[in-house]
């Protein structure tokens, strides 16, 4: 299973270069910090459900995208911090009987 692309990467890989917008005035855009956008683009920060409405106005698109984005990275790593015999052990006791 590969690392889902986070949507800091999306927006500072492929977006912002495209579009020739600056860090500046999108933070300026999105009333953020700039140190809020930095940490989203190098995936430090995560896009929360109020960042996702603001990015989907901004660039026209749908807040389900970016949260689907953001979800998809949450679940691989959390899926890689439990443990497999964690895992194993709350099926076998989650089991229905």
């Amino acid at each position: 299973m590969r690392k889902p692309t986070h949507p800091g990467a999306v927006l500072r890989d492929d977006i912002l270069p495209e579009l020739e917008v600056s860090k500046a005035s999108l933070a300026r855009a999105l009333d953020i910090s700039r140190q809020m956008l930095y940490g989203i683009l190098n995936e430090e920060k995560s896009v929360s459900a109020e960042m996702a409405v603001k990015l989907a106005v901004y660039f026209g698109n749908e807040p389900e995208m970016w949260l689907n984005m953001q979800m998809q990275c949450d679940l691989y790593k959390a899926r890689k911090a439990i443990k497999g015999s964690v895992l194993k052990r709350i099926r076998k006791e989650g089991t229905v009987r």
